[in-house]
């Protein structure tokens, strides 16, 4: 398992992401109310601030992205899914290779089954989705908030999972093997059965994160975990040395 330490990464980037799509909203805002400002000499009548509050609502609600009613369909047209709001949807079994999808809401969506070979999913928010047999490998992920995400059985090999927030993950029997987790928060997360050859856990938090039968583990490596707070059950029945899963 890899330890290099890597650039650490802003947990303030989701929020500067979301906080950007903003910007242009707020100018109009702010050039309407100028205007009002000058045209009233400082002291709008009580029906100018009305209306001009009233306005700033209608702006602020227009910038809300919709929820996508249909992304399967949109799939044949478009790689094109930044930001995109995709909360709960189904997207089972769906090919979504080399798709962008940074900063989408994708929390509680079902993504079981799904392709996202190389798709950018960085500070995405896949809180509590299911990617149960996701085929996830070479995706970037990182940042992105994964809080009870269901990861069990999924392709892992090579993602990028710098910074990623994993608290209570399900990541039972999934395949972690070059994947890099540096940075990232793993507590209280199931790694049972989990392949982690070659995986970067350098600055994890893996307090309370549970291991088990973990192909690819060094025992240097496992009591290096054990001292940063790492629980392993069933110690008689862990595998380590350079194995790891097909």
């Amino acid at each position: 398992m890899n330890l290099i330490n890597c650039q650490p990464i802003s947990s303030f980037e989701p929020t500067k992401n979301r906080f950007g799509s903003l910007v242009k909203p707020t100018a109009k805002v702010g050039s309407v109310s100028l205007i009002m400002l000058l045209l009233t000499r400082g002291n709008p009548p009580a029906w100018v601030a009305g209306l001009t509050l009233a306005l700033t609502m209608a702006l602020v609600t227009k910038s809300k992205k919709k929820k996508i009613a249909n992304p399967q369909k949109m799939l044949k047209k478009t790689k094109d899914f930044a930001g995109a709001n995709l909360r709960e949807v189904n997207l089972s079994n769906a090919n979504l290779r080399n798709v962008d999808l940074i900063d989408a809401n994708l929390s509680g969506a079902d993504l079981s089954n799904a392709d996202l070979r190389y798709a950018n999913l960085r500070i995405a928010d896949l809180g509590h989705a299911n990617l149960t047999n996701a085929d996830l490998r070479d995706a970037n992920l990182s940042v992105a908030y994964l809080k009870g995400v269901n990861l069990h059985d999924a392709d892992l090999r090579g993602v990028n999972l710098n910074g990623a927030n994993l608290h209570n993950a399900n990541l039972r029997d999934a395949n972690l093997n070059n994947a890099d987790l540096s940075g990232a928060n793993l507590n209280g997360a199931n790694l049972w059965g989990a392949s982690v050859k070659n995986t970067n856990l350098s600055r994890a938090n893996v307090k309370n994160a549970r291991f088990k039968n973990n192909l690819g583990l060094s025992e240097e490596v496992k009591q290096d975990l054990k001292q940063r707070g790492a629980i392993f059950e069933n110690a008689s029945d862990e595998v380590f040395g350079v194995l790891t899963r097909v």
